[in-house]
């Protein structure tokens, strides 16, 4: 029961003890069980985004040529590279490079290489039930005021990550990066210990690595580091959110060896990358960075409406319910009051999620129960005043840079990364609005409804994920049954080598965008002595499989229509055959 465990939780800061260890490792394992058989009944070549499909592509190659492991195979015909990649693949010097992430591949390559396709799925699903035993140390040194059962029910039952812990995507890797890197810094903070600092900033660096946006998350950190000290440790200047705002020479130290936990990942990648593009971001941060000056204004407004406006009158009224909740205070409502307050509008916001009425994009669909964080609990220790601070920089510094608003995605998937802090303070919140006073049976109830909530949630999310899964695999399971190992697939559908990239290394995609480059790749193929291809064409592009072979000496034979992706798959031959 929920609510016996918080009346009979106190704070044990830094402390674990035997039961509670026992009880750590009930959860893990039950995390671990869970998310292996939901894997499992998932299909391994049906992918949600194309992005996964890129990276596994990435990663075969990175098993195939581990000398060079980022650089990615051109298609070959007849032993000639040929031009005609992915455009998510830039050209360069007779190989591709990978417009994502290139340490995720191939720290994922051993699994692949050892497991198969389902090796793929490994990394995300370890993350996700390391993730708990992680929060937990961040609750036990910032947050001991709160309940180990609630966290572990939001970080299980109801976590946003849960989506992405069951594909091949390195949202949660970098997410669990994040909150060790937050949990060796609050220890560091307190024994003082250089090696905590040195370990939080590599383990930071690595997250950037694998997220662009978790760069946030490092600012915000080295800022809370540098800022901050217990009352003990620092000089009495004024403060606000418990965040210092003078620097000592003595305060210097933390942050410096922070950054240079960073320096030491980050360097060796900003050189190779220098060395093989010219620049020092590297093929993936520079094409993701290339738009940010572009109709900048409207972009901001496209990602707070795509990520946290409300689009319908119950988060509007939830919202407001939350905002009443922290302005009555000013007129000196009781706290317990305000409490019902804010609760009531996370508990409609966080059923609007579970019934799935609100946009796939938004933050509140993944994860309603971040609205338990701002559920006003009184006075707050300065640890976790510092994780509002680390929680809300990250958050503003996303939506200031962010070029895109996330794509094929369960929520806003960019904002992953302030998952940790809000989880902990998440559980601080419903903690202290479950404890004794007025209202108590209505404040349980209000949170008890939440987390059920969250956890219909998190199975709301399961079934958009089989979903598409399921639907992927059966095109790929299509093409596989039309073509044959060998053949040359010609497309004109950008995204179709990413979803069947399962396919990769069996089959060879050319990508030609339109008509000329796909007469252009016809004519290098039948120069090459290739009379047989097939064609994956968008059924409502403005040229047809016919007028794609017109003028060429290939012919088409058979037409396999695919209507749900608005697509045809179509053989062609060349010359008599």
């Amino acid at each position: 029961m929920i609510a016996p465990a918080v009346r009979a939780h106190r704070p044990t800061r830094g402390l674990l003890s035997l039961p509670h260890r026992i009880q750590l490792v009930i959860v893990t394992a039950i995390a671990a069980i869970g998310i292996g058989w939901l894997a499992a009944s998932l299909p391994a070549e049906g992918f949600y985004s194309g992005d996964s499909g890129l990276k596994l592509i990435a990663a075969r190659n990175a098993i195939n040529h581990p000398g060079r492991p980022l650089d990615v195979d051109l298609p070959t015909s007849g032993g000639n590279a040929m031009p005609y990649v992915d455009p998510m693949v830039a050209l360069h010097e007779g190989h591709g490079d990978i417009l994502q992430s290139p340490l995720f591949p191939l720290i994922s390559a051993p699994a692949i290489a050892a497991l198969g396709l389902r090796g793929a799925y490994v990394l995300p699903a370890i993350a996700f039930v390391v993730l708990l035993s992680v929060l937990d140390v961040i609750r036990r040194h910032a947050a001991p005021d709160s309940s180990f059962a609630l966290l572990a029910w939001i970080a299980v039952a109801a976590n946003p990550l849960f989506f992405y812990a069951l594909e091949f995507w390195e949202h949660s890797v970098a997410v669990v990066l994040v909150a060790a890197s937050l949990a060796a810094a609050v220890i560091g903070g307190r024994s003082a210990h250089a090696s905590w600092l040195l370990a939080s900033g590599a383990l930071a660096g690595v997250a950037a690595l694998l997220r662009p946006e978790a760069v946030w998350f490092v600012v915000a950190l080295g800022v809370v580091i540098g800022f901050s000290k217990d009352a003990a440790r620092t000089f009495h200047p004024p403060n606000w959110l418990g965040v210092t705002l003078s620097l000592s020479k003595g305060q210097l130290r933390e942050p410096t060896i922070f950054g240079c936990g960073v320096a030491m990942v980050i360097m060796p990648f900003a050189i190779a990358n220098l060395v093989h593009t010219g620049t020092l971001l590297g093929p993936h941060a520079s094409a993701n960075l290339a738009p940010l000056t572009s109709d900048y204004l409207a972009a901001r407004w496209q990602r707070l409406d795509a990520w946290l406006r409300p689009h319908s009158p119950l988060v509007l009224a939830g919202l407001l319910l939350v905002a009443a909740a922290w302005m009555a205070g000013t007129f000196r409502v009781s706290l317990r009051a305000r409490q019902v307050a804010a609760l009531a509008g996370a508990v409609v916001i966080a059923a609007a999620a579970a019934a799935r009425l609100l946009p796939r994009d938004a933050f509140w669909q993944a994860f309603p129960l971040s609205l338990l964080a701002l559920v006003p609990a009184g006075p707050l220790s300065r640890p976790a005043l510092r994780l509002y601070v680390i929680a809300l920089v990250t958050l503003a510094g996303i939506v200031l840079t962010a070029t895109h608003d996330g794509g094929a995605q369960w929520g806003a998937r960019l904002l992953l990364v302030t998952a940790p802090p809000l989880m902990v303070l998440a559980a601080r919140g419903a903690t202290v609005a479950m404890g004794a006073g007025r209202w108590q049976a209505m404040r349980v109830a209000l949170v008890v409804l939440t987390l059920f909530a969250g956890l219909a949630t998190s199975r709301s999310a399961y079934q958009e994920l089989r979903s598409t899964k399921r639907e992927y695999a059966r095109l790929v399971q299509t093409t596989a049954s039309l073509t044959a190992p060998g053949d040359i697939i010609v497309t004109n559908v950008w995204w179709f080598d990413q979803i069947a990239a399962s396919l990769y290394g069996s089959r060879v995609f050319l990508y030609t965008a339109d008509r000329a480059s796909a007469a252009s790749a016809l004519d290098d193929l039948s120069r090459a002595n290739v009379h047989r291809l097939e064609l994956a064409w968008a059924s409502d592009a403005g040229a047809s499989v016919d007028d794609v072979v017109r003028g060429s000496c290939f012919r088409i034979v058979v037409v396999h229509d695919v209507p749900e992706h608005r697509m045809r798959l179509a053989s062609a031959l060349c010359g008599a055959e």
